[in-house]
């Protein structure tokens, strides 16, 4: 994905703190963002529902020091169709945007994702392209 003229992201990949699992995100089209292409599905047991929550981080989206943001789409699964949650209810409840934070003894950027009682702690890591042109020019003098 491309940044600037001088700098493209090459590579986002995420590792699950809890399990050390690291998976690749993918870019889609035209879009902005980074996809964790596995959707990961939580039951609540108690209520008896299953929810399918669907992560990407989002270039377009950048907290206060130009980072991006870890966007959630939950849905219900009833009948085995999915049924989306909206956006405007995972703002109030706070998952629908998450903003990673700095682990002091680390000093990684950290995304703590939380629905109901289904919780993440991710670390990204992403590989940056760095291009450098220049314009050369050698003179003879006679």
């Amino acid at each position: 994905m491309k940044i600037d003229d001088s700098t493209e992201i090459a590579r986002v990949e995420i590792i699950d703190r809890k399990t050390n699992e690291r998976t690749i995100l993918s870019e889609k089209g035209d879009s902005r963002c980074f996809f964790l292409d596995k959707p990961l599905d939580y039951e609540d047991v108690k209520a008896g529902i299953k929810y399918r929550i669907r992560l990407r981080l989002d270039q377009n989206d950048l907290d206060k020091n130009g980072n991006p943001m870890l966007d959630a789409d939950v849905s219900k699964i009833q009948n085995e169709r999915e049924i989306k949650i909206p956006k405007s209810v995972g703002k109030k409840q706070g998952w629908h945007h998450t903003t990673g934070k700095i682990d002091p003894q680390t000093q990684e950027r950290v995304y703590y994702f939380s629905f109901q009682a289904f919780n993440l702690e991710i670390t990204v890591i992403k590989t940056i392209r760095k291009f450098i042109t220049s314009d050369s020019c050698f003179c003879i003098k006679k």
